[in-house]
């Protein structure tokens, strides 16, 4: 018995379906109506069948209309409704179809087996053609008494679907203007949000803001298109009704993707998760290219982009959500937004959600709820690079009084100009940024018989290098009074202050990458005998009545070796009267705007030994200058200039008692 029961329900539910219910009509609508229940369709697979043949009897078989959306096809589809005028009178009434994306819609009214209206329409049929210029297409019909059929032909590239709805001209007028200003708030707030971030990306040149940008703008066009506003109020062109929208969308996954791989830092936070998104952004590109010659199915592949990118958005947003991002949390607040108002408005499409606001409605008001709060988001982060822009001028302020004592502390070190009664010294000084990595110093101590003068050159320039002539000088000065400078012990002395400045920065320049090139004189000026060591620096001249000499012995660069280093002391004789140049390499290396460097082989004719030291120096620096011209120099320079004036006065021994 309950087998039997279950075969009877099954049976009486076919046949329910088997036929759509009639609408009975007793008075002017006051509400619309929609059709879809009460439809039935036909797909026509050859595409050639005209009315006559398809109201031949027994030639069609007519089925209930399961969905509005039938999903893709090339057949053509034709749907029938009947309806029941139950008054005396006629009734004017409007039929629209909700899907502005029809190619070509063909609408028939028919009453007692006699067509009594007739009328086309379809985003290929231009605007001025339609018997009602809409959006979307809209046939009005006068409906007599008795029972009447309506027929529509459908035929499109792209999916099919078939929204119908009966109305009244005072219903259809009414719902219009509320549409009017429904459009006008979510386009409206759809449009100010992308020349928002137009507006952040040009005064904070984050290309990312720009993606959004292009974005924002590419969706407005889709929802312009999907909704037939493009059609109504823009180009009528079929080109642009079908494919347009259609590309504006998938260039959207594109731009979404760049935007969401630069303004969440994915490279950096989820590596892995950037690259699979860079190869969505290529999967996108693809999709749209294709969308330009048009293989069918461009609305359908854009929904389901659409939906996979805001799927993986939401996936990337909660990872970074969880790590604490706030900017995230807000995109995943957003995106979910996103989807319920898409989600309603597709499933209004399949027919599975009952047609109401949210079904109408639902994509236009996520869309733009999503687009606030990614804005805000990224206002959001504006006022972070805001912060940090603030936090880093207050440190850049920081570094420049750093780097303005430092560079007092080191013009302190390196510009002595000394006039005592032994020598006469001139110095010059360049450092290639705020501060430089050339030092000298000297130590005159005529009371003893001797002087010690030292140039040397930091590798690199800047703050590091700086940091390192303050040390250089310091440990001179420190090493000059701990040793013997007696006439016997001279040359020894000199050799062991080389070697204590290789240990020296032989155990820092490991650390911190720096090596240091040092010529050094110690003089007797007493007995008028030099000595002079050679770290890696380039060569020092003697300028006599005779000519310019260069003293030279190749010694081994500070820091670079330990105990294997070899510093060669060399020694000469001189008279009062001589003059002695020290240089860094700054001075032969920088070069003008023609790549010519300066060489000291014009120095012989520049120097002259009746001069003193200050103009020596100046004629050489003005040749210098006509090498480099106004050129910035790369490298710092420096130029000590020494001559000796008179010998030492022996110390006289004052006797005992006196």
């Amino acid at each position: 018995m309950r087998r039997l029961f279950l075969v009877f329900v099954i049976l009486w539910g076919q046949a329910l379906s088997l036929s759509a219910e009639t609408i009975n009509l007793d008075g002017p609508l006051r509400e619309s109506i929609a059709l879809g229940a009460h439809a039935e369709f036909y797909r026509d697979t050859t595409r050639k069948l005209t009315l006559p043949e398809i109201l031949e009897k027994n030639r069609v078989r007519w089925r209930p209309l399961p969905r509005p959306m039938l999903g893709l096809s090339q057949d053509a589809l034709w749907v029938r409704v009947t309806l029941h005028n139950s008054t005396l009178s006629p009734l004017e009434l409007l039929v629209e179809d909700r899907w502005p994306l029809t190619n070509f819609l063909e609408f028939y009214v028919l009453h007692q087996d006699r067509v009594i209206g007739q009328q086309k329409s379809g985003d290929h049929m231009p605007l001025a053609m339609r018997r009602v210029p809409y959006r979307y297409p809209v046939f009005d019909m006068t409906l007599p008494p008795g029972e009447s059929f309506l027929y529509l032909r459908y035929e499109t590239n792209d999916l099919l679907s078939s929204r119908l709805f009966l109305a009244s001209e005072t219903t259809f007028n009414r719902t219009r203007e509320v549409e009017k200003l429904v459009f006008g708030l979510l386009l409206g707030c759809l449009l100010i949000m992308p020349l928002y971030n137009c507006m952040l990306f040009f005064m904070l040149k984050d290309s990312s803001y720009l993606y959004y940008t292009v974005y924002g703008l590419l969706f407005v066009v889709f929802q312009a298109s999907v909704n037939g506003l493009w059609f109504q109020y823009g180009f009528d062109h079929p080109w642009l009704n079908d494919e347009l929208g259609i590309l504006a969308a998938h260039l959207c996954v594109f731009f979404v993707y760049r935007f969401l791989d630069i303004y969440l830092d994915l490279k950096i936070r989820m590596s892995r998760v950037a690259a699979i998104v860079r190869w969505f952004e290529r999967g996108a590109l693809c999709t749209a290219a294709l969308t330009l010659v048009h293989l069918g199915g461009g609305v359908a592949t854009a929904f389901v982009t659409n939906i996979c990118m805001v799927m993986w958005l939401i996936f990337t947003s909660y990872v970074l959500a969880r790590k604490g991002s706030k900017p995230a949390l807000i995109f995943l607040i957003a995106w979910l937004l996103f989807v319920v108002g898409d989600s309603c408005t597709l499933l209004g499409y399949l027919g599975l959600m009952e047609e109401g606001l949210m079904t109408q409605w639902g994509m236009l008001a996520g869309s733009a709820m999503e687009s606030v709060l990614v804005s805000i988001a990224m206002g959001y982060k504006f006022e972070e690079i805001r912060q940090a822009l603030i936090a880093s001028e207050i440190e850049t302020s920081k570094l420049i009084g750093t780097m303005e004592s430092a560079r007092i502390i080191q013009e302190s070190l390196v510009s002595k100009n000394v006039r005592s009664t032994t020598l006469e010294v001139a110095s010059y000084y360049r450092a290639a940024e705020q501060t430089g990595g050339d030092w000298f110093s000297i130590i005159d101590r005529p009371e003893q018989n001797f002087a010690v003068f030292a140039l040397g050159d930091v590798t690199g320039h800047g703050l590091s290098s700086s940091m390192m002539t303050a040390f250089a000088c310091g440990a001179l000065e420190a090493s000059v009074h701990n040793l013997d400078w007696s006439p016997e012990a001279m040359a020894g002395s000199l050799g062991r202050l080389a070697e204590t400045f290789n240990q020296l920065l032989f155990r820092t320049a490991t650390s911190n990458d720096r090596l240091m090139t040092m010529s050094v004189f110690a003089i007797d000026l007493r007995l008028m005998r030099g000595y002079y060591v050679n770290c890696g620096h380039p060569a020092s001249y003697l300028l006599n009545e005779k000519r310019l000499a260069p003293i030279f012995r190749r010694g081994s660069i500070l820091g670079l070796n330990g105990d294997s280093a070899r510093f060669p002391v060399l020694s000469f004789n001189f008279v009062v009267g001589d003059t002695i140049l020290l240089h860094s390499d700054g001075l032969v290396e920088n070069q003008g705007p023609d790549g010519e460097v300066f060489s000291m082989h014009r120095a012989a004719r520049i120097l002259s030994y009746e001069k003193r030291p200050g103009e020596n120096l100046q004629a050489l620096l003005d040749s210098a200058q006509a090498v480099w011209k106004d050129r910035p120099p790369e490298d710092d320079v420096t130029v000590l200039v020494i001559r000796i004036l008179a010998a030492a006065s022996p110390v006289v021994a004052l006797p005992s008692g006196a």
